[in-house]
């Protein structure tokens, strides 16, 4: 019997670029380096479930031990805290925007997950991400 294209494993192609997609774009968007817009975070946060949102390492409020994980590990982390810009702090709606702006000539850290970035666009590229974004309108959590 064949199987599917993922097989069931860490390794296999899209299990893999799932997983890059997480940690490269998924968890940096709403983050402490990319916050979202307030008004459109407010919006969509009232919509949201936790226990949905943390299948994905993202929540609306940390457990435990998961904010002094993040302090540490930052959008490395096991969990991120989704977060809307404060007053007078940039706010993005897109990845797009915010990696523009933000992540592509930020110096590479552990907890910006900087130089895994910039290899991950350098290969994947930008215009993919741009496309989807549009098409689906998900603004980095397509």
């Amino acid at each position: 019997m064949r199987q599917g294209v993922c097989n069931g494993q860490a390794n296999s192609p899209a299990i893999k670029f799932d997983t890059e997609y997480r940690n490269m774009i998924v968890k940096p968007m709403c983050s402490e380096i990319c916050p979202c817009d307030a008004d459109m975070f407010d919006a969509w946060s009232k919509t949201q479930d936790d226990a949905t949102l943390r299948k994905s390492q993202r929540t609306l409020k940390y457990k435990g031990s998961e904010q002094s994980l993040a302090n540490t590990e930052g959008i490395g982390a096991n969990m991120v805290l989704l977060k809307a810009a404060t007053k007078g702090q940039d706010g993005y709606k897109d990845f797009m925007t915010c990696y523009n702006k933000v992540l592509a000539d930020q110096k590479p850290t552990a907890k910006n997950n900087g130089q895994k970035m910039k290899e991950w666009f350098k290969t994947n590229g930008a215009d993919g991400l741009s496309k989807l974004e549009k098409e689906f309108e998900c603004a980095g959590a397509c």
